[in-house]
């Protein structure tokens, strides 16, 4: 979506959810929410670490949000600037 000089991109799941102590905390770098997750069952804890270096990189940011539904809503943000 484009709106007051803004690109956002939502994504949206139907999953547990992320708890709000941990919302921050799951975009650092080897940061996981569930215990039993380890590198032999899949994931290092790196994905959401390197989709904020990416938006801060760009000028903007990456958040997390609880869902009305109980998932979590992860949401993209960086200005856009005209081409001239």
């Amino acid at each position: 979506m484009l709106a007051e000089g803004h690109c956002t991109v939502a994504v949206e799941d139907g999953g547990p959810g992320v708890p709000d102590e941990l919302r921050d905390s799951i975009f650092e770098a080897f940061q996981r929410t569930d215990v039993s997750r380890s590198r032999q069952s899949g994931g290092s804890g790196l994905g959401l670490a390197v989709v904020r270096a990416i938006a801060v990189a760009h000028h903007g940011t990456a958040r997390c949000r609880a869902t009305e539904r109980g998932g979590s809503s992860f949401e993209l943000r960086w200005p856009v600037h005209a081409r001239r």
